[in-house]
C-alpha cells in the first residue's frame, strides 16, 4: 500500500535565523519519482517574514518566494504546494530546503512529498 503523503520535514515551536537553511539537510526525492508534489504548511510568530525555497543542484542555487513575495503574517497559518523535480535537464541531482527572509520563530512547520495524487 503506498500512502499518499509522507512527512520530510517538521518543525515545532522553533527560533531560526533569516537567509539561513530551515531544514538540517536538503530533501531529495525518492529514487523512483522523476518529479513529486510538495506541500509545506507553515505558521510563524514574532516577526513577519517572506518564505523561499532554495533548489540546489550541487553548483548553483535558486531562491524562489512564496506567497507572490509577501511576507507571511504572524499567528496565521500557510500552505504552499509546488512542483519538484528529482534532477535537472543534465541529470543532476537537485535538494530542496526553505528559508525565511528574517530570523523568527517557526511555530509549525511541515513539508509534504505528496504521492499518488492526493493534495
Amino acid at each position: 500500500m503506498s500512502l499518499p503523503a509522507m512527512p520530510e520535514g517538521k518543525i515545532f515551536n522553533s527560533a531560526v535565523s533569516g537567509d539561513a537553511d530551515i531544514l538540517g539537510a536538503d530533501l531529495n526525492l525518492p529514487a523512483d519519482y522523476d518529479s513529486l508534489a510538495v506541500r509545506v504548511t507553515v505558521g510563524i510568530s514574532s516577526t513577519t517574514a517572506i518564505l523561499r525555497v532554495a533548489i540546489d543542484d550541487g553548483t548553483t542555487t535558486e531562491k524562489l518566494d512564496f506567497n507572490g513575495g509577501t511576507a507571511l503574517t504572524t499567528g496565521s497559518l500557510y500552505t504552499f504546494t509546488f512542483g519538484a523535480m528529482r534532477a535537472d535537464a543534465g541529470g543532476d541531482l537537485l535538494g530542496y530546503n526553505f528559508e525565511l527572509s528574517a530570523g523568527t520563530t517557526i511555530d509549525y512547520m511541515l513539508v509534504e512529498f505528496i504521492r499518488d495524487g492526493v493534495i
